[in-house]
């Protein structure tokens, strides 16, 4: 600057259209806002959607390992507990005196098969656990199914048949379900 020119004569003769990372601030003058750089930009993009990618399958990575540890039992087996955290599972249970099982989703889904399934004579026990996720459950036709309702921000779709199709002195399912910004559909054929 030359002696005597004032700061406003220096900011106007800057040419902002060669530029177009810069800008004019009342206060500081000219800033450089890299929002506004095509280059940046793209380069912004690119790493921010290589970063999301790879959170995303480093999650999925982890919830299946996770899914494998907190299973337990098998298709024929009186107890079961199922895990689908990022991800999803079908299971169809076969056991011939089912006793109790556990189900849980977190930013997953489920499918949880019981009519091939024969309760145990005293009764069973299911909890369904899901957060941020969903599970469908299908139940033996020949059984009563007692179910409770806890959780927020989430559904419970039920369709049970009639309890006049259930013959005298069926076992009955009791189902606990916990929904956190989730769903859970019970049914019936």
């Amino acid at each position: 600057m030359t002696p005597g020119s004032s700061d406003a004569a220096a900011i106007a003769s800057v040419d902002l259209r060669r530029k177009p990372g810069l800008t004019r601030s009342i206060r500081d003058g000219i800033v450089r806002r890299p929002w506004n750089n095509r280059d940046m930009t793209r380069r912004s993009l690119m790493r921010g959607s290589v970063r999301a990618l790879l959170f995303v399958v480093i999650a999925g990575v982890v919830g299946q390992l996770l899914s494998k540890r907190l299973a337990k039992g098998d298709e024929e087996s009186e107890e079961f507990q199922l895990a689908a955290v990022v991800g999803g599972k079908e299971f169809r249970s076969r056991a011939t005196a089912l006793r109790s099982a556990s189900v849980l989703a977190v930013v997953g889904g489920v499918e949880v098969d019981l009519r091939e399934a024969t309760l145990h004579p005293a009764g069973a026990t299911l909890d369904v656990s899901t957060i941020v996720g969903g599970a469908q459950v299908l139940l033996p036709p020949d059984c009563v199914a007692d179910i409770e309702t806890r959780g927020r921000l989430g559904g419970v779709d039920t369709q049970l048949g009639e309890a006049a199709d259930r013959p005298e002195g069926a076992p009955t399912l009791r189902v606990t379900t916990s929904t956190w910004l989730g769903g859970v559909q019970i049914s019936q054929q």
